[in-house]
């Protein structure tokens, strides 16, 4: 009796593991980037930082400009007030009232500081320049780590699928195993190996759906969707072969956003070092603006008095010596310099490493294609004739479970080198900046 239920249990969940797939919606690679490009949180933060340094890089074009500010101001008095003139006379009064009105329009602007105005302004250009590397490096990892994920999960769905039909087999097995025993020409250890065998297949089933739950739920996190969300994905996995190494070491040199992302910070810190020595020559700003005043007063020589009018000017300052600050921040800026020379060379030998290393995994991922291709056709026809031979009783059970897992060894190396060449590929076109 218990051995009729077990059976019906791994029948259900053989049923359930197939139209639990069926019954799920197909997610396309296509729709997975177009929602990761709409949802993911990097890429919107970096969209924002985007907007930011572009608004940085605005404010440096103000420094161009003049400054423009208008002010008013007023004050009213309530005093007790006592005045002794040269004539003699006193004047005195309590509660005397007093008022004054100021206002003005004020202009500044800096005509020449050592021309560090435009250099600033070169400088926000070139770090909005580099908020754009970085956006399109964020786009980049995002857009590749989610067709790593969903290649992850084709990966996963195929073993679901080679242990599920490596469960049948065993089922199977175990039901010949059931009937010879019936008739007399089995033994029960052959029938206790069996299931064995099919509860090892059981638990193999269950573990490889956690793993491929586990898969789903990363790339819904990927992509900002509920991680109970359910589908499945396209299992073609397709490597292109038209990728060549001098081709790539072009490209990568050209096209990688962490060399130009090198670069850029390399000519800020040089920009930087331009804005230092702004300060070697002088600054010279005109001044104009135009000034109303009024004054009120109940005692006093004057009772009221307005005053009203344009001023300008120019104001010249140069900096002779500041306690040898300017040369010790001349100096910095310099070692600055060397640090981001080296950093860009850094960066662009490990990118070179990456690429000559990554372009022989895939080379070797495609050689291991061929090789494990045969090997399953090989593998899939021995346990064809495994099974035949079973059911004419020639071989044993064990020697059919060998075939069995043979063949679930050869699938399962296949489905990895399809998987590896892949990631080879997908990452050799991320440090090319390359189009998937």
């Amino acid at each position: 009796m218990t051995k009729n239920i077990c059976k019906r249990l791994i029948i259900i969940l053989i049923l359930f593991v197939g139209l639990s797939g069926a019954a799920q919606e197909l997610l396309t690679m296509n729709q997975a980037v177009e929602i990761a490009l709409a949802n993911n949180f990097d890429i919107r933060i970096a969209k924002n930082n985007l907007t930011i340094a572009r608004q940085q890089t605005r404010a440096g074009n103000a420094l161009l400009l003049p400054d423009l500010t208008a002010g008013l101001s007023t004050q009213n008095n309530i005093n007790n007030s006592e005045q002794e003139l040269y004539s003699g006379d006193i004047r005195q009064g309590s509660n005397v009232k007093s008022s004054a009105v100021n206002a003005g329009i004020q202009l500044q602007w800096t005509i020449f500081d050592g021309f560090n105005m435009f250099i600033t302004r070169e400088k926000l250009a070139e770090l909005e320049n580099a908020g754009e590397i970085y956006a399109r490096l964020m786009v980049e990892d995002v857009v590749y780590n989610t067709v790593m994920l969903y290649y992850a999960i084709a990966l996963e769905q195929k073993k679901l699928e080679v242990i599920r039909q490596s469960l049948e087999i065993s089922l199977e097995r175990k039901m010949i195993a059931e009937q010879k025993q019936k008739i007399g020409s089995g033994s029960g250890l052959e029938l206790l190996q069996a299931t064995v065998d099919l509860n090892t297949d059981s638990s193999a089933l269950l573990q490889q759906e956690y793993n491929l739950l586990n898969a789903r739920t990363m790339l819904n996190e990927l992509l900002a969707r509920e991680p109970d969300t359910k589908f499945v994905v396209d299992e073609n996995i397709q490597s292109s072969n038209d990728l060549t190494y001098d081709k790539l070491t072009t490209l990568v040199q050209e096209q990688n956003p962490e060399i130009m992302l090198a670069r850029s910070n390399l000519a800020v810190e040089r920009l930087a070092l331009k804005q230092q020595r702004s300060g070697l020559y002088p600054s010279l700003n005109i001044n104009s603006g135009y000034n109303y005043q009024r004054n009120t007063s109940e005692i006093g020589i004057i009772r009221y008095g307005v005053n009203n009018g344009v001023y300008y000017g120019l104001t010249a300052s140069w900096t002779i010596f500041n306690g040898f600050a300017r040369n010790r921040d001349l100096q910095i800026a310099r070692l600055k310099i060397s640090n981001s020379e080296l950093e860009l060379e850094q960066t662009g030998h490990r990118i070179r490493s990456e690429l000559y290393r990554l372009y022989a995994e895939y080379l070797k991922g495609a050689e291991l294609l061929k090789a494990e291709s045969k090997n399953l056709d090989v593998a899939e026809e021995n346990l064809k004739v495994a099974l035949e031979k079973m059911n004419l009783g020639t071989i044993s059970s064990l020697e059919l479970r060998e075939a069995q897992r043979n063949r679930i060894n050869a699938e399962f190396r296949l489905i990895a080198a399809e998987y590896e060449t892949r990631m080879a590929e997908i990452k050799l076109r991320q440090l090319c900046s390359m189009p998937i």
